[in-house]
């Protein structure tokens, strides 16, 4: 519950007031606070009612002295979360006396009986008053279907419709046999249908039929004068209700009743949604009739704008005026959530709107409206879902957004031409705009306040509404004058019902969805079939030789059954075959089955290949033939093989090869059969499988093979001989290898090391392969040099030789001795002043045994590792140090040499008194071959110099120049820019 600020203003003095009167020693007054309970609760018979379908309210406590216990009356639950843990009592644990504000869910139970059932939640805690919260919940009874009789037809007759009674409002079934020809499932009643059973035995088919409560769409037709109910799950058109000029329809919140406006009266018909007929009309004073109607989210009130400039107030309940409200306009467009405010604007000015207050009907706000084009019905000026903002039709492709409480402006969003009525899902989440001229409805994401897609109709002149579940959309299609029921998934159009000459306004009335108990039933379907021959399935294979019959094994054979036979069953042979009841003798073209007791009970039926089929495949069917049946066919086939006179010849892909190498040979046959018989042998003894392929890799110098083919086929037994393969081996010959090194072990890491290989029958041309560590190194050369290689290393080297079966050889590894090499590093080059001095300090690892640095000048001692150095210019030094196993390692640094920076004096006093009478520049004598020249501010040159050895003393030709600025140019001849600038003499 959200307290206004002046609410909150006074418990903040009271609660001031009380602190600043109570001292420490006085209690406080317990207090239990509990708002009123909000939401629906309903739910079906038999089960308890989930979220959203429940209620909820808060809890809050001061001053108290033990915890908060709820108990809920009978018939319901209460819990802390919304979707889990409901019980019928809990309890809230005080913290230093209090309670923070808590909410309480509240849902029916399981066993709360069908109607409306009251109930209470009780708080106490301790000495404060108990406070009570009144609840109530309606349970919806379980719809029924009554019992439908078995029904038994036969194969080919027409089952009559089959319409389920009983208190649902609709009903979904099943079929277990759809084969009977009904469907496997289907809503609504059974149409009619013809049976079908082609078989021999009856079909008993289960039908479950389960009752249900669908919604249904409620369309006013202003120009019929009549409401048109569209049935949601069968999308067709179940009743009318006559209205004399109905206007909006407006469903209850609990789907249980639908409230008309009468253009034409002063009542409003409430059409019961149970029954689908007007069971209570609510007639408002005089000549007045509703201009709109908008009913509060708890079902309780519906508020209804007369004509007359008077809002009207009624109670659900009673259906009666509680209350008038005056108002500056006909009709409302909007109510809070929470049914505390509602709104009504100017309809005629459309600058403005006003909030009264429903309880008092007191006017809380006029609100101005941003200026926009116009609102063409009220569908145009339409409150969000949360309350917090309105969406309007505010020109040709327009919808403007505002806040709800100010009419300060929020948006403008670009719809489709002409937008002409705008509706919200359930959950707030999407608004739809119909656009009247263009045949669309923009899809606006509400969140964002952007079209998120556009559904493209054929036509949307009128009202539109979103299911339940915001799966789809109900439209009004004025040029078809249908109710369009599209999916919102993927904009297709499920439905087109008729509504009247002249729909305009739907809405929907969802059932209870409560699914009843479900019956079942039988359709049973007799079969009409008197006699009926039944053949198995066809075994073994038949195959002959030309000129003779087949005999068994090489047959086939089926068997056959027959009942309701009033006569034997007669089996006729297809041309080049031949039919027995026995395998072996009896065959002939016809054959005659006798029934007993009109059946034929599995009599084998045997056929061969008769002695006149040709040569090749034969094939055909055995017909089955009895009178009162259908006949039967049974295909049958074989293969009549021709006298055979076999050949064959073999090949092998080498016949010149080395020891031990495979060697496949290939046996081609013509005239041996589909099946010969294959024999290899090698010199006169077989070896080798049955098979038109021979590989070995054992074959000596001079070995012969031989292949004989043979026949298998019914038509004898015949063998041919393939011509001879003979074989030449050659022996294989093996070099000898071996690698030396270029010195000898042990070695210094880093050095470079060269191997050479040496090699014994290795042919004209070998190859060499170089590996460290099994890893391929080098070229295909002799001599192999490694760079870095470490302690252990093994240096082998395998040849292959180019002549006729040689084998590769690999040396003996040649494992590498590496004594660790010291090693010499600096961290950076050094830079000293000129005549100054700097300790060298290289970093050394290893055993070192010896050090030389070189040049040694500049150094106090070229034979240690830190000698102090003091070079008079920029030098390179060189380290070199020395292991003990006299494996060495060298490295340099550079120490720069910086001369300072000259100090040149812009004036000096040459006046004899022994006191700055010269021109003395600082650290020029270190630049002895420099340039010095003086001019006058004329340019005449009055001194120059190479070097400096004496400083000027101010005169030109022995002469004192006078006072004044002279200019100097001075090159250090170091590369750099000459300096030039200007020195005075003063006296």
């Amino acid at each position: 519950m959200v307290l206004s600020i002046k609410r909150l203003f006074i418990i903040t003095v009271a609660f001031f007031v009380l602190a600043i009167f109570t001292g420490p020693g006085t209690a406080l007054a317990q207090i239990i606070n509990a708002g009123s309970s909000s939401g629906t609760i309903f739910s079906c018979e038999g089960t308890p009612s989930y979220d959203p379908n429940i209620g909820h309210f808060t809890v809050s406590g001061s001053g108290l002295s033990a915890d908060i216990s709820l108990n809920a009356s009978a018939n319901f639950e209460i819990s802390l979360n919304s979707a889990s843990g409901y019980v019928t009592s809990l309890s809230l644990p005080q913290s230093a006396g209090s309670v923070g504000n808590t909410t309480i869910y509240v849902r029916s139970a399981a066993s709360a009986p069908p109607g409306i059932t009251p109930g209470t939640i009780t708080a106490t805690s301790g000495a404060a008053t108990p406070k009570t919260v009144n609840v109530n919940a309606r349970i919806n009874p379980l719809p029924t279907v009554n019992q439908v009789n078995s029904i038994v037809k036969k194969n080919g007759q027409t089952v009559p419709a089959i319409n389920f009674t009983g208190t649902g409002r609709g009903f979904t079934w099943t079929n277990d046999q759809p084969g009977i020809g009904l469907a496997a499932s289907g809503s609504g009643n059974i149409p009619s249908f013809t049976a079908i059973n082609p078989g021999l035995n009856t079909v008993t088919a289960t039908i479950t039929v389960t009752p249900i409560s669908p919604g249904y769409v409620y369309i006013s037709d202003n120009s019929g004068n009549n409401v048109y109910i569209v049935n949601t799950l069968t999308n067709l058109l179940e009743t009318v209700v006559n209205v004399t000029f109905p206007g909006l329809v407006h469903a209850s919140p609990n789907g249980s009743q639908v409230f008309v406006e009468d253009y034409a009266s002063n009542i409003i018909p409430v059409i019961s949604t149970s029954s689908n007929t007007i069971t209570h009309t609510i007639t408002l004073p005089g000549s007045t009739n509703s201009n709109s109607i908008l009913i509060s989210r708890d079902g309780s009130t519906l508020y209804s704008g007369g004509s007359n400039n008077t809002l009207y107030v009624i109670d659900i309940a009673s259906y009666r005026i509680i209350r008038k409200i005056a108002i500056p306009t006909n009709g409302p467009v909007g109510l809070s959530p929470d049914g505390t405010k509602i709104y009504v604007i100017d309809n005629l000015a459309h600058t403005s709107y006003s909030i009264f207050d429903t309880q008092t009907g007191a006017l809380i706000a006029s609100v101005p409206l941003p200026p926009f084009t116009d609102i063409a019905s009220p569908g145009n000026f339409v409150l969000s879902e949360d309350g917090t903002e309105f969406y309007i039709t505010a020109g040709p492709n327009t919808v403007m957004v505002i806040d709800a409480a100010t009419g300060a402006f929020i948006t403008n969003i670009t719809v489709g031409n002409t937008p002409r009525y705008i509706t919200f899902s359930p959950d707030g989440a999407h608004a739809y705009v119909a656009n009247y001229t263009d045949h669309s409805v923009s899809v606006i994401n509400t969140a964002t306040n952007t079209v998120e897609s556009t559904i493209q109709l054929t036509d949307i002149s009128g009202g539109m509404v979103v299911g339940p579940s915001s799966a789809r959309l109900y439209a009004i299609n004025g040029i078809a004058h249908t109710l369009d029921e599209i999916g919102l998934v993927n904009s297709q159009i499920f439905a087109s019902v008729p509504a009247g000459p002249h729909p305009v306004y739907p809405d929907v009335a969802g059932g209870t969805g409560c699914s009843g108990a479900p019956i079942t039933f039988t359709i049973s379907v007799e079969s009409t079939v008197n006699a009926i021959i039944t053949p198995g399935a066809v075994s073994g294979a038949i195959a002959a030789c030309a000129g003779s019959p087949s005999a068994s094994p090489n047959i086939q054979q089926f068997k056959v059954s027959g009942r309701g036979l009033i006569a034997d069953i007669t089996a006729t042979a297809p041309p080049n075959f031949e039919i027995s009841t026995a395998p072996d003798i009896g065959y002939s073209n016809n054959l005659t089955l006798v029934q007993n007791g009109g059946a034929v009970n599995n009599v084998t039926v045997y056929v061969r290949a008769a002695a006149t089929a040709p040569v090749g495949n034969i094939s055909g069917n055995v017909k089955l033939s009895t009178p009162g049946g259908p006949d039967k066919n049974v295909a049958v086939s074989g293969t009549v093989t021709a006298a055979l006179n076999p050949s064959v010849t073999i090949s092998a892909d080498q016949t010149s090869i080395c020891q031990g190498t495979q060697v496949n040979f290939t046996a081609v046959a013509s005239g041996a059969g589909a099946s010969p018989v294959y024999q290899w042998s090698v010199n006169g003894t077989n070896t080798g499988t049955n098979a038109a392929t021979f590989s070995t890799s054992t074959l000596n110098n001079g070995d012969n093979v031989i292949c004989t083919v043979i026949t298998n086929t019914i038509c004898g037994n015949a063998s041919a001989v393939s011509n001879q393969v003979g074989i030449t081996v050659t022996p294989y010959s093996t070099p000898i290898i071996s690698v030396t090194a270029s010195t000898s072990n042990p070695v210094c890491s880093g050095i470079p090391l060269a191997f050479t290989a040496t090699l014994t029958n290795g042919g004209d041309a070998p190859s060499y392969q170089w590996q460290v560590n099994n890893v391929n190194a080098g070229t295909n050369s002799a001599v192999f040099t490694a760079g870095a290689l470490n302690n252990g290393d093994q240096v082998t080297c395998t040849t292959t030789n180019n002549g006729v079966c040689a084998l590769p050889a690999t040396s003996p590894p040649y494992t590498v001795v590496v004594n660790q090499s010291p090693t010499v590093t600096f961290s950076q080059n050094v830079t000293i002043a000129e005549g100054s001095s700097i300790q060298l300090n290289p970093i050394i690892t290893g055993d070192v045994t010896s050090y030389s640095w070189s040049p040694a000048n500049g150094l106090d001692n070229s034979g240690v590792a830190n000698p102090m150095a003091s070079p008079v210019s920029t030098t390179l030094y060189q380290l070199t140090v020395t292991s003990a196993d006299g494996c060495g390692a060298t490295n340099d640094i550079t120490v720069t040499v910086v001369k300072p920076p000259l100090v040149i004096p812009t004036t000096f006093t040459p006046n004899g008194d022994g006191i700055n009478d010269t021109w003395n520049i600082k650290y020029l004598d270190t630049y002895p071959g420099c340039s010095i020249k003086i001019f006058t501010r004329n340019g005449g040159l009055i001194y120059q110099s190479t070097g400096y050895p004496k400083p000027w003393d101010g005169t030109y030709n022995q002469e004192p120049l006078p006072i004044g600025v002279y200019y100097y140019v001075i090159d250090l001849k170091d590369g750099a820019q000459p300096l030039g600038g200007s020195v005075t003499i003063l006296r």
